[in-house]
């Protein structure tokens, strides 16, 4: 390691060695929370203390002095003894925050820069465990269809939203690593920091698709991810989760390699991915009670509002258009398929004249049929005149 006491003598196993003073190595086990208390160093001198961090996340090293004036190196190196991180802050405590994984090796290194000077210390570690993050759902933009919040799409390319609270990593000078803008998602620079891991899975089949997502904004707070167009995500159903992914700063002959970690997974968020168009609409039926007069098959009614019935795909929106004879179509009425597909739908008021009705499905992914055939109806709201009586002569 770089620093006034470490010097390599071999470097073909990275063995290093105390210029002015060899301290035995310590073993400070893996616990979550760690305290080397009454410690002293003489001038010239290192500590070199074996950790093995417990968890995958930030690990936080203190090393508390007394007095103003030390003149004391806290640093942490990698299993190769490659440096990771180095605070020789002059006077009261030193920190040090770094990326750890766990079970990996580090080996912390508290030196006595001082030629005369005793210096006492006590150190503290404690690891911290990632948060997972939460997938949010789809992007509105993105989540076709009647609503926007159901996870239901036409799309094989959704873009999904993750909220990740990595705002205090930021702060400590954890690097956010993400995916290059015109880049693969599943491609990140190499180098210590943490991202957001998206994980895919077909709820069918298994496969699963792995990909990084990409800040919204400097927090730290919000992520989205979009499945790429080399990978469109077939009709189907899947389990969309989320990670932290952790790389610490171990590195190789100046090249950085880096041991990774990741957090436990997010709640599933289930999300349907739907490209088939529901069927074509079948020919709508008045409802007996609409087709009023003497036959209540016959199509002719005097109901301004006729209701007219369908069976289509459950839970879909239906759309009831109405055009007369020659005349231009619209819609006239709209309902929701029950959850065995059957419709009952009110037209809006008609004026009297011949129509022809036909119907039209949209599913939840906002997929539309074919419009339907059409039911010539007549409706006639007029009464007939009064009958005039005359006697014969």
């Amino acid at each position: 390691p770089d620093d006034p006491y470490f010097t390599e003598v071999d470097l073909s196993n990275n063995v290093s060695a105390v210029l002015r003073h060899v301290v035995p190595q310590n073993v400070l086990g893996s616990e979550s929370e760690i305290l080397w208390s009454n410690a002293a160093l003489e001038p010239g001198t290192t500590d070199r203390l074996k950790l093995t961090a417990h968890s995958t996340g930030p690990l936080h090293l203190t090393v508390h002095t007394e007095g103003s004036d030390d003149e004391l190196i806290l640093a942490i190196d990698d299993e190769r003894g490659n440096p990771i991180a180095i605070s020789d802050t002059g006077g009261g405590d030193h920190r040090l925050i770094i990326p750890a994984v766990s079970q990996q090796t580090y080996y912390v290194r508290v030196a006595n820069q001082a030629d005369e000077a005793t210096l006492s210390y006590e150190l503290e570690i404690e690891s911290f465990e990632l948060t997972p993050p939460q997938v949010v759902g789809l992007d509105p933009e993105t989540d076709t269809g009647m609503m926007d919040n159901d996870g239901n799409t036409a799309s094989p390319h959704p873009t999904i939203i993750i909220q990740a609270d990595l705002g205090a990593m930021l702060a400590a000078g954890f690097e956010i690593l993400q995916p290059a803008p015109d880049g693969s998602p599943s491609w990140l620079p190499s180098g210590p920091g943490v991202a957001v891991e998206v994980i895919v899975t077909n709820a069918e089949t298994g496969g699963q698709f792995q990909a990084f997502a990409t800040a919204l904004g400097d927090s730290g707070e919000l992520f989205s991810y979009t499945q790429p167009d080399n990978a469109p995500l077939a009709t189907g159903r899947y389990v969309v989760t989320a990670g932290i992914r952790l790389f610490d700063g171990t590195s190789q002959g100046g090249v950085p390699d880096p041991a990774d970690g990741r957090s436990s997974l997010s709640l599933p968020y289930w999300l349907t991915i739907d490209r088939v168009a529901p069927l074509a609409a079948s020919q709508p039926d008045l409802l007996s009670a609409s087709d009023t007069g003497r036959s209540t098959v016959d199509e002719i009614t005097r109901k301004a509002e006729p209701t007219f019935r369908g069976v289509g795909e459950p839970n879909a929106k239906v759309r009831i258009y109405a055009n007369r004879i020659g005349g231009e179509i619209e819609v006239v009425g709209e309902g929701i398929t029950n959850a065995d597909g059957s419709w009952e739908i009110s037209a809006a008021s008609m004026d009297d004249d011949i129509y022809h009705f036909r119907a039209e499905f949209e599913d939840l992914a906002g997929n539309i049929s074919s419009i339907g055939e059409p039911l010539l109806v007549e409706v006639d709201t007029l009464k007939p005149n009064l009958p005039y009586l005359d006697l014969l002569t």
